[in-house]
C-alpha cells in the first residue's frame, strides 16, 4: 500500500522555506519531518485538503479533481500565526 500511495504523493509537493531562517517544510506534510503543532487531512467529493501548522505556518494545501476534464486544480491558504513578518518561498 506504501508503494502505490508514494508516487501519487511525490508528484503533489509544494515545499515552503522562510528566506530568512531557511527553515523549510511541505504543504503536505511529506517528506520533510517536522515537528506540527496540528496536522489533519480531511476528504470531500472530488478533493483531499491537508491542513498543517509548523513554524508558526498555518497552511491548507487543497488538491481538487473537476468532473469536466482530466486535470488538478490546486490551491494553497498560508496563514502567518507568528508575531513577525516572514518572507516566503514556494517550490514544486
Amino acid at each position: 500500500e506504501i508503494a502505490v500511495r508514494i508516487p501519487v504523493v511525490s508528484e503533489r509537493m509544494l515545499f515552503i522555506q522562510d528566506t530568512e531562517t531557511g527553515e523549510f517544510g511541505s504543504a503536505n506534510g511529506l517528506p520533510v519531518d517536522a515537528p506540527r503543532a496540528d496536522y489533519r487531512c480531511v476528504h470531500g467529493l472530488g478533493y483531499p485538503r491537508i491542513e498543517s501548522n509548523v513554524s508558526g505556518l498555518d497552511t491548507r494545501f487543497r488538491v481538487f479533481v473537476p468532473v469536466e476534464g482530466p486535470l488538478e486544480v490546486w490551491t494553497l491558504r498560508v496563514a502567518n500565526l507568528q508575531p513577525v513578518t516572514v518572507e516566503l518561498e514556494f517550490e514544486r
